[in-house]
């Protein structure tokens, strides 16, 4: 594997000084789950040609991505990116400017439709992807001369979560590509309180569910009648996700388009229902879940990493930022969230993946292409050997060795989902309020009265955005 620039400085330092980022696609393109390429698509043919741009300057606009990063803070696939952004600045003659950008409804609009095309590449997070593919804001990528949408350069999990209405309109050339949401476990833990059950191996054979999960964290789970916790089974990051991760699990969906292509609002489906009572069951049933809030993320992960939590719902990015330079011999883990009774695969919740978008202003596409394409080819090629990005991750993320680890982020990955209901920011705010906070946590309702309550309240902001645009 090639190491980035900036490991290679730190290592020879080191030695000389002797120191220690679900649709299911269709007509409308709503629910959650994975999306598939319509027969409209066309696939076209990638323009790989290195060219001479005469320096033209090539704009990609991020809410994340900065344009001049301290390295040392970087995970690898931004440094990776780093790297090979100055590599086709000198190739292709043109510099590449990372401009801070957080795309949003209102603002693109305005750029766009006063012929701004914001930048080559827009970063689009998954909250407002369909907003602004519904306003006309963005071009379909598979429509874009020159731009092979099924290449192998671009990450395939992300095409299908980027993939509405039988067109794909983001690609994602990042690697190692972020998982997102996922289990992390500790296995000290585990060893500690009696759970014997090979969880890798449970994953495989699709026994890895809720049923089997739920005896886990009751035998980690040790509160005195005081309220003193020696150890919590669960607790979460991102807590609001979790309760969208558990519905996608049990095929679930928060908003879903009826026959005629209608889009609302399913909190009282049976299969969301069954996911938003087990969460419920999980802290006042079962009790096995940290309901009580935590000061920060470093503060769940100093807790994991000493043995306070058996298992943490989180993002990808707190493994390796904030679990991996903390664990010393504390051995963990990673896995997908088990599948509810009514799931068929393990699936992840990507809240902030990340979205490769070229807006509909942008006429530049003869520029704008050859250095998408680029960043793709480049970063595929970039460790010299196939699937370069396995090594990087268990570096990246993981204890040295745990192979383990690695095949269950790729899976993970596979599964990567999108509930566009989190595109509605009114539902996103009932879950964190209501749904979460006052029922699941406070118990002061019950499920079905909470989702009973909600019902018809996001309609006209569901309407806005998927029913009254063409």
């Amino acid at each position: 594997m090639k190491l980035p620039q900036i490991i290679k400085t730190a290592i020879l330092l080191v030695l000389v000084a002797a120191m220690v980022f679900t649709v299911s696609c269709g007509e409308s393109g709503t629910g959650s789950g994975s999306g598939d390429i319509g027969a409209n698509n066309q696939v076209g043919v990638a323009n790989d040609e290195i060219v001479d741009l005469n320096g033209y300057k090539f704009v990609m606009t991020s809410p994340f991505i900065l344009n001049d990063p301290d390295l040392s803070t970087l995970m690898n696939c931004e440094i990776v990116l780093e790297e090979m952004r100055h590599e086709i600045e000198k190739d292709y003659n043109c510099t590449i400017e990372i401009v801070n950008y957080a795309v949003s409804l209102t603002t693109l609009r305005a750029k766009v439709q006063s012929g701004d095309k914001v930048g080559d590449i827009v970063d689009v997070t998954s909250r407002e992807i369909i907003p602004v593919i519904r306003a006309g804001l963005l071009t379909p990528l598979d429509e874009v001369p020159g731009i092979n949408v099924m290449s192998e350069y671009w990450d395939a999990g992300s095409r299908n979560v980027a993939t509405y209405a039988d067109h794909v309109w983001a690609l994602n050339f990042m690697k190692p590509i972020e998982v997102r949401s996922c289990i992390a476990y500790n296995k000290d833990v585990l060893k500690k309180y009696g759970v014997t059950e090979d969880l890798v191996q449970m994953v495989k054979d699709n026994k890895w569910t809720w049923e089997a999960w739920v005896p886990m964290l009751e035998k980690t789970t040790k509160v005195a009648a005081d309220g003193t916790a020696e150890c919590y089974g669960l607790t979460s990051t991102r807590k609001d996700i979790l309760a969208f991760n558990l519905i996608s699990a049990n095929n679930g969906h928060v908003i879903e388009s009826d026959d005629r292509g209608y889009v609302k609002e399913t909190l009282d489906s049976e299969n969301t229902m069954e996911a938003l009572n087990f969460y419920f069951d999980l802290a006042q049933t079962y009790k096995v879940y940290n309901t009580k809030p935590e000061a920060d993320t470093a503060t769940v992960a100093k807790k994991f990493v000493d043995g306070k939590y058996a298992f943490l719902h989180c993002e990808s990015w707190v493994l390796t930022q904030q679990i991996k330079d903390i664990a010393g011999d504390t051995q963990y883990g990673m896995l997908p969230v088990p599948m509810g009774p009514k799931g068929d695969k393990y699936t992840s919740n990507c809240d902030h993946m990340r979205y490769f978008c070229i807006t509909k202003a942008n006429n530049d596409l003869a520029k704008t292409v050859p250095v998408f394409n680029a960043f793709g080819r480049y970063i595929y090629n970039y460790g010299g050997e196939e699937e370069w990005w396995r090594e990087d991750i268990e570096m990246d993320y993981f204890q040295e060795g745990d192979k383990d680890s690695v095949e269950m982020y790729l899976l993970t990955l596979e599964g990567a989902v999108v509930d566009y209901g989190l595109t509605i920011s009114s539902i996103a705010t009932a879950f964190n309020d209501t749904i979460i906070e006052r029922t699941i946590h406070k118990k002061r309702s019950t499920i079905a009265a909470t989702v009973n309550s909600l019902h018809g309240t996001f309609d006209a902001d569901i309407g806005t955005i998927f029913n009254l645009q063409s």
